[in-house]
């Protein structure tokens, strides 16, 4: 009897490592605040006013989804109770009826038909790139009964905000076929039609539902800085009958990474990081410093520049990201400080030359251990000092300071005096002996 049991174990082992397992669900593990900030959102983006309006049997947290058919973990809305998700596919018609109300955006979508049991999440979202994009899988009891039979639930992604190219976007539903303007829905993505795009999940053991979409991206352009609105929601259309559901995978909605960078004094190595790097699979950088020639450009994700000069520089970074390429530009200022204490001099002996490391220092520190902006010298040697400015930039400059030998001009003066006594002495004595001759 007990191998007869180890026997059964092994083979249910064997089972579960071949056909997979169950996907699961959790309706109280997050607060809708934290499904969106903790499981949905990643990049730097500042999210405000979520607010969820259905039935909390309706939204949650799923977790080990099948790579072959979902994700691995994220939310989920439903028309019915969430727990339904999970496999195997046992049944054609599982539902849930809440008898909540509808939605009358999603009304307007589907004239001449009622909607009920709605699921809606929306929150206001400041993106710091100029794209907005996440990963779902639209997933139905109603495949493929009632494909192209009037109706069927609905469900939609609608952004508002400002449109880059003008206006504004007004409920724009970005839940699209890729590449066209149809929005996805079962009739339009199903065995048949776009049919690409589609997954027939009969006896599937992951996920209860009939039918469900490839995983699918939602993304529209937007400016960054501005506050958009986005409202992820899904009904029941006519009756209650044969749940809907939406996977919305987990760090998926990505507002773009954000750009720091550390060091921007002349003369230092200037690094640059970016957020949510971890998620980034390829990149490009453009430091904007053309001068450095092929050092202006890395493919690190965590590079460091040195500058050609000081100023104003304009870097611009390509990440990419799930296969869809995101451009930041931003403009940095590398400090350009400089002291000048001029040419080197040369001074008299015993005359004193004031050295002028200039105004604007925080801190001046002098190769003779002095510490004030002026310094006066009689000494001849070569002066150093290191400003430090309010930025933490440093500053060097050094002067060679040269003193004449003015004994050794005295001794020229005075020999040269006395050969000017001689010379005159003699001419003198000369001038006196021709007179003499004259006289005679």
């Amino acid at each position: 009897m007990l191998k007869k049991l180890q026997i059964f174990l092994l083979i249910s082992l064997f089972a579960t490592s071949i056909f997979g397992q169950e996907l699961k669900v959790d309706k109280s593990k997050y607060t809708t605040e934290q499904l969106i900030k903790e499981v949905l959102i990643t990049g730097s983006v500042i999210i405000t006013n979520i607010k969820y309006t259905g039935s909390s049997s309706a939204i949650g947290y799923f977790y080990e989804g099948d790579p072959a058919v979902c994700f691995d973990n994220g939310i989920i809305l439903a028309t019915g109770d969430i727990t339904n998700a999970s496999g195997p596919n046992d049944s054609d018609y599982t539902k849930t009826e809440f008898n909540t109300a509808g939605d009358n955006d999603i009304q307007k979508l589907v004239p001449g038909h009622y909607t009920s049991d709605a699921a809606v999440l929306e929150f206001d979202f400041k993106p710091s790139s100029d794209t907005v994009r996440f990963e779902y899988i639209f997933a139905s009891e109603e495949y493929p009964e009632y494909v192209n039979q009037g109706f069927n639930d609905v469900f939609a992604f609608f952004l508002t905000g400002k449109n880059p190219e003008g206006g504004m976007y007004t409920n724009l539903n970005i839940a699209l076929v890729p590449g066209t303007e149809i929005p996805v829905t079962i009739d339009n993505v199903n065995s048949k039609k776009n049919k690409e795009f589609f997954t027939d999940n009969k006896d599937g053991i992951n996920i209860e539902y009939d039918g469900l979409t490839k995983p699918l991206i939602a993304q529209a352009v937007v400016v960054p800085g501005e506050t958009y609105h986005i409202k992820i929601a899904i009904c029941d259309v006519g009756d209650s009958d044969y749940d809907s559901g939406v996977f919305l995978k987990a760090t998926s909605f990505y507002g773009g990474s954000s750009l720091s960078y550390y060091n921007t004094c002349f003369g230092d190595e200037t690094k640059f990081e970016l957020t949510n790097s971890e998620f980034i699979e390829k990149v490009y950088w453009d430091f904007g410093d053309p001068d450095s020639g092929k050092d202006n450009n890395s493919t690190e994700k965590s590079p460091t520049h040195k500058y050609t000069k000081g100023g104003e520089f304009e870097v611009v970074v390509i990440t990419t990201i799930n296969g869809i390429e995101d451009t930041i530009v931003e403009k940095i200022t590398i400090n350009g400080r400089k002291v000048f204490l001029g040419d080197d001099v040369t001074i008299k002996e015993g005359e004193n030359y004031t050295l002028d490391a200039g105004p604007g220092g925080v801190s001046y520190l002098w190769s003779n251990g002095e510490t004030t902006q002026t310094i006066t010298v009689n000494q001849p040697g070569n002066y150093l000092v290191e400003v430090t400015f309010a930025d933490d930039c440093k500053a060097k400059d050094d002067i060679n300071i040269t003193v004449k030998d003015t004994c050794i001009c005295c001794l020229l003066a005075l020999i040269f005096g006395i050969l000017m006594t001689i010379v005159s002495l003699i001419l003198f004595l000369i001038c006196r002996s021709k007179a003499k001759k004259i006289e005679n």
